[in-house]
Formats: structure tokens, C-alpha cells, sequence
């Protein structure tokens, strides 16, 4: 019985110890602390005018035979291609070929990108592509041909973000290191034709002299 009366005496003094020593919620800093640092994690986002689209359309073909399937496949395709090549690139993204489950035969797919200036015009491209012969369009994509100058004018948004909240956590902090996390673009245009890319860095502060 002494033996818990003096355990219990020991805990009653350290807890209010323990009390005194533990940090103050972080909730309001965006920042943590190691020894002399400061380690904090900033986004930063610039839009780029959109200047490319990239088209993607499928042709898929039925038939008893592979063969024959896969021959009229790569004729239609060809065609499809032709009509895309007057507005940009074209290349193959993918190419399939299976029996069909829900009906009596195979199928015959291929997936074809046509990368565009001429982001107007994607309505007509898409359509053209139909003619053709094109079964599916999948969607268009949006970027930019300057990619490493979008990604550049992000990263410096994020280092501004990044130097701002350092002012709101303590005076005199200096930067030392900054780490890109992640970069994306958002690859759709948005309603003003612009994309927007987004950097996640985390920088390293530490007390100036």
C-alpha cells in the first residue's frame, strides 16, 4: 500500500510539470519549429494563357473475323488521322483488339491525340473527326507551350507565400531552403481562356543575426 501512495504522490507532482512544458496550440502559426528553424508550407498559383488543346477521339470496329476487324479498324483510323492532320499533330495513344462479350465477334479499338494551336476551333475538330469515321470523343485537355515558364512563375508565388506567412510567425526570420513539393496545371481553360498552375513548396527559415 505505500508503495501506490508513494506512485501516486510522484504522478501528482509531475503533472503539473508536465502541464508547464507542454507547447502552446500551433493552430494559429503555419509553421513548425525545429531547434533554431522554421519549417513552413506555402501554395502558390499563376494562370497561363491556354495556347494548345489536345483532342482525343477513339474508332472502334466489330466483326466475325480479327482480321478482317482489324484491317477495316486501321483503314478507318487512317482516316480519322488524315482529317485531324489539318488542324495538328496526330499520334496513336492506344490500340486494342478482343472478342466482343455482348456480341458474337471482336473488337477493334484505337485511340487517337491530335494536338492543336488552334484551341477555337476544338467544336470543329471534334466534328470533323466524326465524319471521318472517329465512334467516341473522349474529351480535350488544355496546356500551355511555355510549361517550364508556368511552372517557374508558380514556384515564385509559392516562395512570396511562403516569405509572407514566415513575417506572421516571427520578426528577422530568413529563408535558407525551399522544396518544391508538387506542380500541376488544371487542364481545363477556364471562362477568361487561362490555365492555372499550382506549386507546393516547403521552405526552411531560420533567425537572422
Amino acid at each position: 500500500m505505500k508503495k501506490i501512495l508513494s506512485v501516486l504522490a510522484v504522478a501528482a507532482v509531475l503533472l503539473p510539470v508536465a502541464a508547464g512544458l507542454a507547447p502552446k496550440s500551433a493552430s494559429a502559426a503555419p509553421a513548425r519549429s525545429a531547434g533554431r528553424q522554421y519549417v513552413i508550407t506555402a501554395c502558390g498559383k499563376t494562370e497561363v494563357q491556354a495556347d494548345t488543346a489536345v483532342i482525343t477521339v477513339g474508332i472502334e470496329s466489330f466483326g466475325l473475323s480479327l482480321a478482317d476487324t482489324q484491317e477495316q479498324n486501321i483503314e478507318t483510323a487512317k482516316q480519322v488521322s488524315d482529317a485531324l492532320a489539318a488542324y495538328g499533330t496526330v499520334q496513336e495513344s492506344s490500340f486494342s483488339a478482343y472478342p466482343s462479350y455482348d456480341k458474337k465477334g471482336y473488337s477493334v479499338n484505337t485511340t487517337l491525340q491530335c494536338k492543336t494551336d488552334k484551341i477555337d476551333a476544338v467544336t470543329e475538330i471534334a466534328r470533323a473527326a466524326a465524319q471521318a469515321g472517329a465512334t467516341s470523343v473522349y474529351g480535350t485537355s488544355y496546356c500551355v507551350r511555355d510549361i517550364a515558364g508556368a511552372e517557374r512563375a508558380a514556384l515564385k508565388a509559392a516562395e512570396q507565400e511562403a516569405i509572407a506567412k514566415a513575417a506572421s510567425v516571427a520578426d528577422g526570420l530568413v529563408l535558407v531552403q525551399l522544396r518544391e513539393i508538387s506542380c500541376y496545371p488544371s487542364f481545363r481553360v477556364a471562362a477568361n481562356g487561362k490555365i492555372t498552375y499550382e506549386t507546393y513548396v516547403e521552405a526552411v527559415f531560420v533567425k537572422g543575426e
